[in-house]
């Protein structure tokens, strides 16, 4: 097997991801980047899907958004950064 693979995706998983795809356009953004879920948007998009929106579906759910606010965060620090470091190299 590669080690690059994604792992299987559990069958206690398959309602989440598919709504985490559905609704993963459904961000709120704010002046520095995003802000978190739409989660009026969430909810309806589960509503279609037919997925009911238990605890355990939406702290995963909470999960995902939380680490790909994480990732947007590290990714703006990045840019960020080099843009001052190419400021800095033209003397600005």
């Amino acid at each position: 097997e590669c080690e690059w693979r994604c792992p299987d995706l559990l069958e206690a998983n398959e309602d989440v991801w598919e709504l985490w795809q559905a609704a993963n356009t459904q961000w709120r953004v704010g002046g520095f980047g995003l802000a978190g879920l739409d989660y009026n948007a969430l909810f309806r998009i589960a509503e279609v899907l037919e997925i009911e929106i238990t605890k355990p579906v939406l702290n995963k759910i909470r999960v995902l958004e939380r680490e790909t606010l994480k990732r947007q965060s590290k990714h703006d620090s990045t840019k960020l950064g080099d843009k001052r470091a190419k400021a800095a190299s033209k003397g600005v």
